[in-house]
Formats: C-alpha cells, structure tokens, sequence
C-alpha cells in the first residue's frame, strides 16, 4: 500500500509504504528526530513495529476523521472501501 501524508503546516509532503495510519505516525516521528521507524526498520531488517511500539518515545495522538487520520502536523486519507 502506497501512502502520501502531507504536513499541513509546511506542505511537504512524503511517501510511504504503509497503511495511513502508521505512514502519519511515521512522518511525525521522522520529523522529531525517530528514524527508527517501520519504512525505516523495513527498509534495514525487513520487518515491522506495532503502531502502539512506535509512538512511545513521543506518544502523539492519532485522530481520526470520517476519510483521513492524523498525527501531528501530518495527515492521510484513509480508505474509504
């Protein structure tokens, strides 16, 4: 699964190969400096983290709208299938 998270604050935006619930995650935690990551770790030892494992070091909220998901300055559009 391809996802593009989009920070709202700076309009980067980057991609990920993970569902868009940890992709956002992911973005907000590489922005604050955690490199160690699912598309990271995959990338290294080709496995994954649980999203509850990942967002222990900064415990930033995960919000979830009606079509999209959110973390930080970051957000996805989740599948609406």
């Amino acid at each position: 699964m391809i996802t593009r998270v989009l920070n709202l604050a700076t309009r980067q935006e980057w991609v990920y190969s993970l569902s868009p619930e940890v992709a956002v995650v992911c973005a907000a935690e590489q922005e604050l400096g955690n490199w160690n990551t699912p598309e990271e770790r995959r990338s290294l030892l080709r496995q994954d983290y649980d999203l509850s494992t990942l967002r222990q070091e900064h415990k930033l909220p995960v919000i979830y709208g009606k079509h999209t998901v959110r973390c930080g300055d970051w957000i996805a559009i989740r599948s609406t299938a």
